[in-house]
C-alpha cells in the first residue's frame, strides 16, 4: 500500500474525514502520477477542509502502518467497490442498454369462436386485421437493464387460449414472477381475422388497431393510463375508454362511444352515430357526421369541424368552451354552462340551431349561405349585430330577423354575457 493512501485511512480511522472525503482523495492519488502541466498535488486540489492536516502528515508515516488495521482497508475497500458498482449501474442506464428478442406463434382457430377476449399488462399491443383463419401473435421482448436481464425467462413466456363458447381468452402464460416495470417490457402483436369481434384491455400500455373493415365487427378498447388509437379501421362498432391515456380514432363506424376521463381525444374520417365524452381533456372532431355526434365535457373545451353529412348534433360542457364549424341540415344544440360559443356556420332551411351559455359569451359567424329565422337573446348582456338581416327587430337585449328564405330556425341565449353576430 502506498504511502498516501496509508495517510488517507488513518484519517478516515480517526473520523478527522468523511467516507466521501476519503474517496475523493484516493481518486486524486491515482491521477498524480499523470501529466498535468503543474506541480500541484493530491492534497492541493482537495476540500479546504482538510488542508489543515497537511502539516502533520511527516509524523503521521511513521506510526500509521502499526496504527492501521487491516478490518477497517477492507471494509473500505468493500465500500469502495460498493460505489464503483452503482456508477457502472448508472452508467448503463445513461447509455440505453437494451436487448430484444421476438418470439412468433400460431394460434389456431376452431370454426364456432367468434369473439377474442384478452387483458394484457405487460407492455403495448399493436392489433391488425388479416384474412386468414388462425392468430398470429408476436412476443417481443425488450429488457432495459443488464441487472434485470438474467433474472427474466424470457424463453418461458407464450400466449396461451382458453375457449369459453364462441369467445376464446389470450393470456400470457410463464409470466407469474414478472411486474410491468420500466426495465423490462414484453410487446404483443395480434393479426386476428377480421371476421371475429375484439375485446382487449390493459393497465397502463397503449393499444394501437389497424387496418380493420367488417361490416358487422366490434372492437372494445380499454387501457388505464396507456394511450388508444385506430387507424383504417371500418366496423359495425367501436368501444374506446381510457382514463387518463389519449384517444386517437380515424375511422368509419356504425355506432362509436369514445370516453376518458382527463385525456385529450381526437376524431377524423366518418361517423354515424357518435358518443363522446370527456372531463377534463380536449376534443377535437374533424369528420363527416351522417346521423348524430353527441359530445360532453365537464370542464373540457369542444372542436367540431363539420366535413360533411346531414347528422345532427349534441353538444354541451358545463365550464369548457365549445367552438364549431360546417353547415347544418338538421336539429343541433349547443349548451355551456360558463363557457364560450364560438361558431362559423352555414345554416340549412331543414335545420333548427339552438345556442345556450348561462355566463359565457356567444360569438357567431353566419355565413351568407344561410336559410333562417335569427332570435337572439342576451338576457343582462350586449347584442351586436355585424350583417343585414330582413324583417329586422332589434332592443338592448334582443334581436330578431331572417337570413334568405328564413326557413330555418336559430336560437342564441345567454344569461349573463355577450351576443356578436357577424
Amino acid at each position: 500500500m502506498s504511502e498516501d493512501r496509508k495517510l488517507i485511512l488513518k484519517m478516515l480511522q480517526e473520523n478527522r474525514i468523511t467516507i466521501e472525503e476519503a474517496e475523493r482523495l484516493l481518486k486524486a492519488t491515482e491521477e498524480k502520477g499523470s501529466p498535468r502541466g503543474s506541480e500541484e498535488t493530491f492534497f492541493d486540489r482537495t476540500a479546504p477542509r482538510v488542508e489543515h492536516f497537511v502539516s502533520s502528515l511527516s509524523s503521521m508515516f511513521d506510526t500509521v502502518s502499526q496504527q492501521l488495521g487491516p478490518t477497517l482497508e477492507k471494509r473500505f475497500e468493500g465500500w469502495f467497490q460498493q460505489k464503483q458498482g452503482k456508477t457502472e449501474a448508472q452508467t448503463e442506464a445513461a447509455e440505453g442498454f437494451e436487448t430484444q428478442r421476438k418470439d412468433e406463434q400460431v394460434i389456431t382457430l376452431n370454426p364456432e369462436i367468434q369473439k377474442i377476449k384478452a387483458h394484457y399488462t405487460l407492455g403495448d399491443v399493436t392489433v391488425l386485421s388479416h384474412s386468414g383463419e388462425h392468430i398470429h401473435a408476436c412476443l417481443e421482448k425488450r429488457v432495459y437493464s443488464k441487472h434485470v436481464e438474467d433474472s427474466l425467462k424470457y424463453e418461458d413466456l407464450h400466449l396461451e387460449s382458453k375457449i369459453d363458447g364462441n369467445i376464446l381468452f389470450l393470456q400470457l402464460a410463464g409470466a407469474e414472477h414478472l411486474t410491468p416495470s420500466s426495465q423490462a417490457e414484453v410487446h404483443l402483436t395480434l393479426q386476428i381475422p377480421a371476421s371475429l369481434d375484439l375485446e382487449l384491455s390493459t393497465e397502463k400500455h397503449d393499444i394501437a388497431l389497424s387496418q380493420w373493415s367488417h361490416t358487422q365487427g366490434q372492437a372494445h378498447l380499454r387501457s388505464g393510463s396507456g394511450n388508444l388509437s385506430l387507424q383504417q379501421a371500418a366496423l359495425k362498432a367501436i368501444d374506446l375508454e381510457t382514463r387518463s391515456g389519449n384517444i386517437t380514432a380515424e375511422q368509419a363506424s356504425e355506432h362509436l362511444k369514445v370516453q376518458t376521463q382527463s385525456g385529450d381525444i381526437l376524431l377524423s374520417g366518418s361517423i354515424y352515430k357518435g358518443h363522446v365524452k370527456s372531463s377534463s381533456g380536449q376534443v377535437s372532431v374533424r369528420a363527416s357526421v351522417l346521423d348524430k355526434l353527441t359530445a360532453e365535457g365537464s370542464s373540457s373545451d369542444l372542436q367540431i369541424q363539420l366535413l360533411d353529412g346531414q347528422g345532427s348534433l349534441d353538444l354541451s360542457s358545463r365550464s369548457g368552451d365549445i367552438e364549431l364549424s360546417g353547415a347544418l341540415h338538421r336539429e343541433s344544440v349547443l349548451n355551456s354552462a360558463s363557457g364560450d360559443l364560438q361558431c362559423d356556420i352555414i345554416v340549412h332551411p331543414q335545420a333548427s340551431v339552438s345556442l345556450t351559455s348561462h355566463s359565457g359569451d356567444i360569438d357567431l359567424i353566419l355565413r351568407p349561405e344561410s336559410q333562417c329565422h335569427v332570435d337572439l337573446d342576451a338576457r343582462t348582456g350586449d347584442i351586436e349585430s355585424r350583417i343585414e338581416l330582413a324583417d329586422l327587430h332589434h332592443s338592448d337585449h334582443q334581436l330578431k330577423g331572417k337570413v334568405g328564405s328564413g326557413e330555418g330556425v336559430l336560437k342564441a341565449q345567454t344569461q349573463s354575457g355577450d351576443i356578436l353576430l357577424s
